[in-house]
């Protein structure tokens, strides 16, 4: 379960980060020597990305956290613990 959660995440990641990819690079002049977000080396962002879950899909909002220069990606994750104490942690998204 936590394999296909994982999987089916990462894919809509990557082709959200493609296609933003993609529309700044269209932006860019040829000769910029200026990189595509900056020269920022952090971005976050807002997207929905689907949950299956025991053959049930459903669709979530979620904040994301993407390393431009490793490629690495994490999920913001926040809620409480069975012990009642309350979380906030950024999660990262193994690919």
């Amino acid at each position: 379960m936590r394999k296909l959660f994982v999987l089916v995440f990462a894919t809509i990641l990557i082709t959200v980060a493609q296609t933003a990819w993609t529309q700044t690079s269209k932006q860019l002049d040829s000769s910029a020597t200026v990189s595509p977000n900056g020269g920022i080396r952090y971005e976050l962002f807002q997207g929905e990305y689907t949950i299956s879950n025991e053959g049930t899909a459903f669709k979530a909002n979620g904040v994301f956290k993407i390393d431009t220069a490793t490629g690495r990606t994490w999920i913001y994750t926040e809620g409480k613990m069975r012990e009642g104490k309350f979380y906030k942690e950024w999660v990262p998204i193994n690919n």
